[in-house]
């Protein structure tokens, strides 16, 4: 009988069994040690267990809900399928059906499948019953990602045989599991904090481990975009685990509001304030915060508030109008008020279609008194670049945005950018900014956290001013420290309403 067939004629699932039948948790390998007795409890009550003679199937499924499988004994062997990666053997100690559970949107829920060799014996428990144990216990989730991290295989161990980058990627990911191993359990031996020395240690190794992937799946990587993307889905299937646990990147994959820098997650990295679930999450969260792409994230704020000061300076006589699009938390807004003796020189127009967004401005904004310098506008970019959506707004002395357009194709950045020529006065500036393909963090967002962004050079927005209603290329550039986020300068023709130079 073939694989296809032996697929197709899967048995149907056999009842649940009572705990009493199951018995006590089977001797179970090691990498589902950091499950305590109540997690196991949990898990056996609301479980399947399924018994696999040799050349049965099973997938990742309980009746008509994707399940996960812990493997206890035996056996597993995935059908011969090339949209599956990571291992093709499945022993005791390994998890059927992972790459499903982390799939937040459910897309591919349930298609993992495989068949026993020899026997085995599989505990199915529902994704709704994991993900409902994990909303109401967050330290059950703690240690039921720790065991998925740990169950994971090595990423592209076929690939990597003849290729030297590959290898040093493997050893590097080897590496990071290895110390990641060691803090636990140094952690355990200290109240449950990681101590310092091995805290460094982890942050360095991770460090190098991020420097490394960009290497081999980064931008000036020699591979297809196939082959990164293969490779990218076995270093997610190690590395997504460990990162679910922080507080940052955790919401970065998640996406509550259907994009990664929501509002929330860009105070995140503003609070620059690690934290997260277990012994290991708020560490890798401080990694994480400390890579460039965060810093980036910091850096561009205050840039944003001197490019604003410097609009203030230039025009003394009258007072400032200015629009941030897709504006956030705007805390470059309140830090240039914070620092305005006159707060009636600045009017601000916000616009961003994430009404929460836009709440938490408007509270802020009541906070600190400066309600009647601020216009709320709650609309869709999109559909004003296209016209399909009109706002009255006075002509600005500058139009902004820090983190928009590289979520946008060119041909929509092109039509944002007209749009922003049309509110400006003459002689005004945009000011837009997109990550940069120098940014060594890309292939982490890209293949690790889901975080696709679109990354530009200076000849892009050089390119795309030129097709704009601006027509001409950026005046200046200007990155922040960090060298990750770019920002191009355009000025509308005419003369400026008062003296100033394109410095």
């Amino acid at each position: 009988m073939s694989s296809s067939a032996s697929l197709s004629s899967a048995p149907a699932p056999t009842p649940r069994a009572s705990r009493q039948a199951l018995g006590p948790w089977p001797a179970s390998p090691a990498a589902f040690d950091a499950l305590n007795p109540a997690d196991r409890g949990f898990l056996l009550a609301c479980g399947s267990l399924r018994t696999i003679a040799d050349g049965e199937a099973i997938a990742a499924r309980r009746g008509e809900e994707a399940a996960l499988g812990f493997v206890l004994e035996g056996q597993l062997e995935r059908a011969a399928d090339p949209a599956q990666s990571g291992r093709t053997s499945l022993g005791a100690g390994m998890v059927l059906g992972l790459q499903d559970f982390l799939q937040v949107d459910g897309r591919i829920a349930g298609h993992d499948q495989a068949i026993a060799r020899g026997g085995a014996a599989v505990l199915l428990v529902t994704h709704r019953e994991l993900r409902g144990r994990c909303a109401s216990a967050p330290a059950f989730a703690a240690r039921l990602f720790e065991v998925l991290a740990r169950t994971l295989a090595t990423p592209a161990e076929a690939r990597a045989a003849g290729d030297p980058e590959l290898q040093e990627l493997e050893r590097e990911l080897e590496e990071l599991q290895h110390i990641l191993h060691d803090a636990e359990v140094a952690a355990l031996a200290h109240q449950g904090a990681v101590p310092e020395a091995e805290a460094q240690t982890v942050q360095a190794v991770f460090r190098r481990f991020v420097v490394q992937l960009h290497r081999s799946l980064g931008p000036d990587s020699r591979r297809s975009e196939a082959e990164c993307e293969a490779i990218g889905r076995r270093v997610q299937r190690v590395v997504l685990p460990y990162l679910l646990l922080t507080e940052t990147s955790e919401r970065l994959y998640a996406k509550p509001r259907g994009y990664a820098g929501d509002s929330v997650s860009i105070e995140g990295i503003y609070a620059n304030q690690a934290a997260g679930r277990g012994r290991l999450g708020p560490l890798l969260d401080a990694c994480f915060l400390a890579e460039p792409a965060a810093q980036a994230v910091r850096n561009r704020r205050g840039l944003l508030a001197e490019e604003i000061r410097a609009v203030l300076a230039r025009t003394p006589e009258r007072p400032v109008q200015i629009t941030t699009m897709a504006c956030g938390p705007a805390r470059e807004v309140f830090d240039v008020f914070a620092q305005l003796d006159d707060p009636s020189r600045l009017h601000v127009h916000l616009i961003d279609f994430d009404h929460e967004a836009l709440e938490e401005v408007a509270r802020r904004a009541a906070e600190r008194g400066l309600s009647a310098q601020l216009s709320l506008h709650h609309a869709n970019l999109i559909d004003l670049s296209l016209g399909r959506q009109q706002l009255d707004l006075p002509p600005q002395d500058l139009v902004y945005s820090i983190g928009l357009i590289d979520y946008f194709v060119d041909k929509l950045v092109v039509r944002l950018m007209s749009y922003g020529h049309r509110l400006l006065r003459p002689g005004a500036e945009m000011i837009l900014g997109n990550f940069h393909p120098a940014n060594e963090n890309k292939a982490l967002m890209d293949h690790v956290l889901d975080w696709r962004l679109i990354h530009r050079t200076e000849d892009d927005l050089d390119r795309m001013y030129l097709e704009s209603a601006f027509g001409r290329p950026a005046i200046r550039f200007r990155f922040e420290q960090a060298g990750v986020n770019l920002f191009a300068f355009c000025r509308k023709a005419g003369e400026p309403a008062s003296r100033g130079s394109e410095c």
